[in-house]
């Protein structure tokens, strides 16, 4: 009976972090893109090549004409091929993704853009986007790169993730 009193106590706050992470999520959760088309494609980093492969497929659909990265993806030549017509352009190396999110929205000021396609994987997409929310003004659309990580560091980003979605919760400043 005991046993049971401290199992409870234990698995009812989990349980009950677990779908609040989830609601959390659903409602951070940005609007998926494959069609519209925005005034610049924005990778954010942590890229393995999933993220710029996703990226350049949308550049290439001609959904903007414009592709920024945030770093160079693991094992990808530095100046990736583009259609003609198409810039490239680069924020310096951040920190963190809320530093990331901070220089992709001055750029787009400075740039006088007004729509974003924001593309970072899909275990990253509500944190990216909602930071980049709190910076950037205009639609900011998602497309998620697939990504590969291996199944023991799921928890590891999940729980990493969560945090950071928290964080962006109540850290509402640019």
């Amino acid at each position: 009976m005991r046993r049971r009193r401290i199992s409870a106590l234990v698995l009812t706050p989990a349980v009950a972090a677990v779908l609040l992470a989830g609601f959390g999520m659903a409602a951070a959760w940005p609007s998926v893109s494959r069609t519209t088309d925005a005034d610049a494609v924005v990778v954010f980093g942590g890229d393995h090549g999933e993220r710029l492969s996703a990226a350049l497929d949308l550049i290439r659909a001609g959904r903007a004409p414009v592709l920024v990265l945030a770093e160079r993806p693991t094992g990808v030549p530095p100046d990736p091929s583009l259609p003609e017509g198409v810039r490239l352009l680069r924020i310096p190396p951040q920190p963190s993704t809320h530093d990331e999110a901070r220089e992709f929205a001055a750029l787009a000021r400075e740039q006088h853009w007004r729509s974003l396609l924001m593309v970072t994987s899909t275990y990253h997409a509500a944190r990216a986007h909602l930071l980049l929310r709190h910076c950037f003004p205009g639609p900011i659309h998602a497309s998620p790169g697939r990504s590969a990580i291996a199944m023991v560091t799921h928890a590891r980003v999940a729980v990493h993730e969560l945090f950071g979605l928290v964080q962006a919760y109540a850290d509402r400043s640019c």
